[in-house]
């Protein structure tokens, strides 16, 4: 190919079959990240977990059918800047990684032939301060639709609480007519609950004009199942686009009943009750395989996340992915979505609209966050006028959710962006609840980011030369308030509709207050594998009703060394024993009593009293490591694969730190970790160290194959998992 055939349709990447034969390709399944999989090295960023920020590279051939469609190409996510070429032509750019987008690509295929799909996408550029990961680490699908269509992510399905149990279901569609003539059809609309019953129906019959046609539907349902965190009921909506007999396109919306009101003085009310937001900020990265989370790792770290008590989920700082939002609506976990950038410029309009569209139909998302910490203009006109477009934009897309935005400085400012929102969202700040009451007496307020701890997994001395914290939940940074502070604030303003705490999970980059070699962050209240820290336990205690006790640390100690205990929990009294004997009771305060117990080897209980319930943890003296163990989460295609190692009287070992290998058939490794903060052990490695007990693997099942795997360490008797 001459060098001027590049500039010219069909060859912007140059000769096909060049690149195609003078690369080092690799097979991978969507989703898929890159980056992870890189090296970390010091002279990089510590933002991105020291990994180079570069640019990679993907191409597939997919087979294109005979017949009169329009082909389009959707991308869930793409990290970030990216270029997709059809065909040798440059069919579109991208400029974030936090939103999908869609494109028509009829023109550049031929029916009945292959077509090359390339995708470049660069993480050189930044959105976030954080790991962001790179490439295609969200889903994506090629549509081939009838000229008679229903527009992808253009249907709205509002539940409208009319009176006690009657609700009027509205729904909105694009129906696009690519032929030369009006056409009729009709819309068939059933309403079906969880279990496939027909509920309701209705059939609508339209003149569909050549173009967009916007259709519009209502009905009343009466007595619907609500949807809530406790009871996450769901029903779908099924349309159908019919001519004659010929079902031209369908599709089903999953939505649920519920009705959120917000209060002055009051907070948030929840299908006629007050309901507390007991929420995490997250980030989406999990261990050995970044940010390429698939539905059944998303449904892992909700899980995991519930078992702590809370209830709402922060997307921090970004736009949720499709996979996030449907386990959240199926687990019950309130969503705030959040959009990345700040700006009324075109692109960042198209971006808060597919926010909009992205979450409009989904229970879990209860409010829009706009921003995130935008401290130069958010305490002034600027951003104020910025966020009164970006809100009327998504009030017209949606209308039935409150708006925020997460502001870290100067909240009680005259002329600051919360002044247009529905709510006054607050990071940190707990000084200004009062203040910010006092002027705003019609605001609610949220926390929403709130007391990060600082936090190792397994440690329980700090040491700063080594670049670990304790866990007994009492390190948090400078410039915030810590978790009691922040409570207390909390319990003491009832305009206050919850917080959401700092974070959920330890994630790559943003190793404050450390660096090289620390690669991931310490205040997650979980590592970066899902595995709870006890300070996971100190926030059970605020957010879970149901009385429990956690004892720290392990009882694996030297003789006569005076140990620190701990018990975190939700009674008022801890009564502690000693292979049986008391040796202390204590109050409770804040969550927590303290003991100093010299060691002696046996076992150690904490027996709580709430009210007349009486609850008991304990930890026990282990004996030399004598079986491997592992548990396997289930999931569609994705299996996370949690390993430790067990004495002769079932106790896990809690400083084993033995290398457990995997072996697989039928299966591909997508990543592998332990939750070191303060090791690069690779993300695909076969072998990994247990890392105060423990390591993680995540296999990805081949379509329509039999999976065996095989679990070993030396010394020890192989598992063998079929699945």
């Amino acid at each position: 190919m001459h060098y001027h055939d590049t500039t010219k349709a069909g060859g912007r990447i140059g000769n096909e079959e060049y690149w195609k034969n003078n690369n080092e390709w690799k097979p991978i399944t969507i989703p898929h990240d890159w980056c992870c999989d890189l090296k970390a090295d010091p002279k990089y960023d510590p933002a991105n977990a020291y990994k180079e920020r570069s640019v990679g590279w993907y191409y597939t051939e997919i087979d294109i059918p005979v017949g009169d469609y329009i082909t389009f190409l959707s991308f869930d996510g793409v990290a970030n800047h990216c270029e997709v070429y059809v065909n040798g032509l440059l069919a579109i750019r991208h400029f974030s990684g936090y939103t999908g987008f869609e494109f028509d690509i009829s023109d550049y295929i031929l029916e009945g032939q292959k077509t090359t799909i390339a995708v470049r996408a660069s993480i050189k550029q930044w959105e976030g301060w954080w790991y962001e990961g790179g490439g295609m680490y969200r889903p994506v699908t090629v549509w081939f639709k009838n000229r008679v269509h229903l527009k992808n992510m253009d249907t709205s399905v509002k539940s409208i609480l009319k009176d006690d149990n009657m609700w009027n279901l509205q729904v909105e569609s694009t129906v696009c007519n690519c032929t030369q003539e009006m056409t009729e059809a009709q819309l068939v609309y059933e309403l079906k609950d969880a279990k496939g019953n027909i509920i309701s129906n209705v059939t609508h019959i339209d003149k569909l004009t050549t173009g967009e046609n916007l259709v519009t539907v209502d009905f009343d349902v009466k007595s619907p199942l609500l949807w809530s965190p406790d009871s996450p009921c769901l029903y779908n909506m099924c349309i159908s686009v019919v001519w004659g007999r010929e079902i031209l396109d369908e599709e089903t919306i999953t939505f649920g009943f519920r009705d959120i009101k917000w209060l002055p003085d009051k907070g948030m009310y929840l299908n006629g009750n007050h309901c507390m937001i007991n929420g995490i900020c997250c980030h989406q990265d999990h261990g050995g395989i970044g940010t390429a989370v698939s539905e059944d790792v998303a449904r892992y770290r909700i899980k995991r996340l519930k078992g702590m008590g809370a209830n709402a989920y922060r997307c921090a700082h970004h736009n949720p992915s499709k996979e996030l939002l449907k386990v959240c609506d199926e687990e019950g976990m309130f969503v705030l979505a959040e959009n990345r950038h700040f700006s009324t410029a075109d692109e960042v309009v198209a971006q808060v609209e597919y926010l909009a569209k992205n979450c409009r139909n989904h229970p879990c998302v209860f409010a829009y966050s706009l921003f995130n910490e935008e401290k130069l203009w958010q305490h002034e006109i600027r951003g104020k006028k910025m966020s009164a477009k970006l809100k009327e934009i998504i009030d017209k897309l949606d209308g039935t959710r409150a708006v925020t935005a997460a502001i870290n400085y100067k909240i009680c400012d005259e002329g600051n962006a919360s002044e247009v929102l529905d709510l006054a969202g607050l990071n940190y700040q707990v000084n200004e609840y009062q203040n910010y009451h006092n002027i705003y007496k019609n605001k609610v307020i949220i926390g929403t980011e709130n007391a990060p701890i600082y936090a190792t997994r397994g440690v329980y001395k700090q040491d700063d030369e080594k670049q670990i914290f304790n866990c007994y939940g009492d390190v948090h940074p400078r410039f915030c308030e810590s978790l009691v502070e922040t409570m207390d604030a909390m319990y003491a303003a009832p305009w206050v509709a919850g917080v959401f705490l700092w974070s959920g999970f330890d994630y790559r980059g943003e190793p404050t207050p450390y660096r090289w070699p620390t690669v991931l962050s310490h205040w997650g209240l979980t590592d970066n594998c899902g595995f709870e820290k006890d300070t996971y336990y100190l926030v059970k205690a605020y957010y879970s009703k149901e009385p429990f006790v956690h004892i720290l640390p392990h009882w694996n100690h030297s003789k006569d060394e005076v140990v620190r205990v701990a018990v975190f929990t939700n009674c008022s009294e801890v009564t502690l024993f000693l292979n049986g004997i008391e040796i202390g009771k204590e109050e409770v305060f804040f969550h927590k009593a303290e003991f100093s117990v010299p060691f002696k080897e046996g076992i150690l209980t904490a027996e709580g009293l709430c009210g007349e319930s009486v609850v008991t943890d304990c930890v026990r003296t282990t004996s030399v490591p004598e079986k491997l163990c592992c548990q396997v989460v289930e999931g569609k295609t994705d299996r996370v694969i949690n390993v430790w190692l067990e004495d002769s009287n079932n106790n896990m070992i809690p400083d084993a730190d033995n290398t457990i290998s995997i072996l697989l058939n039928g299966a591909e490794l997508i990543g592998s970790a332990n939750g070191n903060p303060n090791a690069d052990i690779g993300d695909k490695n076969t072998s990994v160290p247990l890392f105060f007990g423990k390591c993680q693997f995540i296999i990805r099942v081949r379509k329509g194959e039999k999976a065996e795997v095989e679990i070993s360490s030396g010394g020890f008797e192989t598992q063998k998992i079929i699945i």
